[in-house]
This record gives structure tokens, C-alpha cells and sequence, in this order.
């Protein structure tokens, strides 16, 4: 009887330092680390405190509480961003009947520059596509310096729904390689490391370009890897500990 109970203190023991070592795990992994969100907005509020419209030369509204530019207007709204290597997100929805294209600079310098000439900038281009059944969205990666023009770095292969909104990620690591996502799914990747810097996240419209849940961060993987990573070393302990048991 006595043998038993000192058996089942040290299973309990067993498990006990299982979680212990679990959380520790969690507490001091590279992965529990990783960095956070930089700034964000979802225009939940109504308005776009903290944007900055080009020389007034477009008028801009998020009563609807999403963001977009007005019928008739033209051009660009920007806020301060200085990350240069993490991740970029945002939702879009194009106006399908006065759709011709529009552009995210996501990664751009010369602040006192933009709109009045020229910057330097990594950039999205969202074009006019157009196929035997449909009209789409063609979308590109470049790198625009105003002293030696644009450079498109990687595009696309397949055309992006013009109807409904759409959600785009994009990630750069340190090392400057950029994937691009749409709705999820991978569909761009390339290097490039011309810029290392970064002062504005701008957003360009001149249809009724909408624009939603903009979030920019200093790392550059989701919140599901750390949980799966978690997860799949739960798991393991788990299994761990059961064979110890079994065995004893």
C-alpha cells in the first residue's frame, strides 16, 4: 500500500515538472519573443486620426467605418511607419464599375517628398486585368526611386477577383526577402534590399478604393505559429509522460 502511494507522488512529480518545463518553454522560446503589433487601425471610430492627406489634393472619409476615398478625388493618404522589415496587412475592396487601378506603398522614405515629386518606396500595384470571361485585379511588387524610376520586382501569375474584399499580407525578412499573400495563399516571392528604412505607410486611391484593418508589425510569421508550435510540444511531453508512466 505504501509502495503505491509513493508511486503516484512521483507520477504526480513527473507531470508536475512536465508542465513546469512546458511553461518555461513557452516563457523563454525565441518563438514566445517575437514582436508586436506597431501600429494599426480598423477605422472602427469613424475617422482617420493620425493619417495625413497629400497637400489636400484628395478627400478621404471612414464614416462607414472602413476607409475610402471619395467619388471624383484622387490620391493619397499616409501615416507614420517606420518598420521596414516585418509584416504588412490590410483589406481592400475595389469599386467594380470605376475600378482603373491603384497603389499601397507600404515601405516608404522621404517623408517631406511625398506627393510633391518623388520618394523612394516598396510599393504594390493594383491593375486592370482583363481575361476572355472577366475583368481583374492584376497585382505587382516594385521598388520606385525617384532618381532611377521603377523596378517591379516580382508579380503575380494568376488575376485576383475584382468583386468583394480581399485581404493581403506582406512579410520581409531581415535579409530582404518578401512574400506576398492573398486571402492566405502565397503568391509572390522575391529578394530585394535596396531600402533599409522606413517612414510612411501610404495608401492611394482614385475610384472609391476602399481600404480596412490595416495592421503593421516588427515580426514577421502569424499568431498561429506560436500556437502550433506550442501545441505540437504539448503534445510530445504528453506523450512523453505517458510512456514514462506506462513503463513504470
Amino acid at each position: 500500500m505504501g509502495g503505491e502511494r509513493l508511486r503516484e507522488r512521483l507520477d504526480y512529480k513527473i507531470v508536475g515538472l512536465a508542465i513546469l518545463f512546458l511553461l518555461c518553454w513557452m516563457g523563454f522560446s525565441p518563438l514566445a519573443s517575437r514582436g508586436a503589433v506597431v501600429w494599426s487601425d480598423d477605422f472602427n471610430d469613424g475617422d482617420f486620426d493620425g493619417w495625413t492627406i497629400y497637400e489636400n489634393a484628395s478627400s478621404w472619409s471612414a464614416t462607414n467605418k472602413y476607409l475610402q476615398i471619395d467619388q471624383g478625388s484622387a490620391g493619397g493618404i499616409s501615416h507614420p511607419s517606420t518598420v521596414a522589415y516585418g509584416t504588412w496587412s490590410f483589406d481592400y475592396k475595389a469599386h467594380e464599375d470605376t475600378f482603373d487601378g491603384f497603389a499601397v506603398d507600404f515601405i516608404s522614405n522621404d517623408v517631406n517628398e511625398v506627393g510633391i515629386g518623388g520618394w523612394n518606396c516598396y510599393w504594390l500595384a493594383f491593375a486592370q486585368a482583363y481575361t476572355q470571361e472577366t475583368r481583374g485585379v492584376a497585382l505587382s511588387l516594385h521598388y520606385y526611386n525617384y532618381s532611377t524610376g521603377d523596378i517591379r520586382i516580382d508579380r503575380a501569375e494568376d488575376y485576383i477577383p475584382l468583386a468583394g474584399w480581399h485581404h493581403i499580407e506582406v512579410t520581409r525578412t531581415t535579409a530582404g526577402l518578401f512574400s506576398v499573400y492573398h486571402n492566405g495563399s502565397l503568391i509572390m516571392q522575391a529578394e530585394h534590399t535596396e531600402m533599409e528604412t522606413s517612414e510612411l505607410f501610404v495608401l492611394n486611391g482614385d475610384h472609391l478604393e476602399m481600404y480596412d484593418n490595416v495592421v503593421v508589425r516588427d515580426d514577421i510569421g502569424p499568431d498561429w505559429l506560436l500556437i502550433a508550435a506550442i501545441g505540437v510540444s504539448a503534445v510530445v511531453i504528453i506523450a512523453v509522460v505517458v510512456i514514462i508512466l506506462k513503463r513504470r
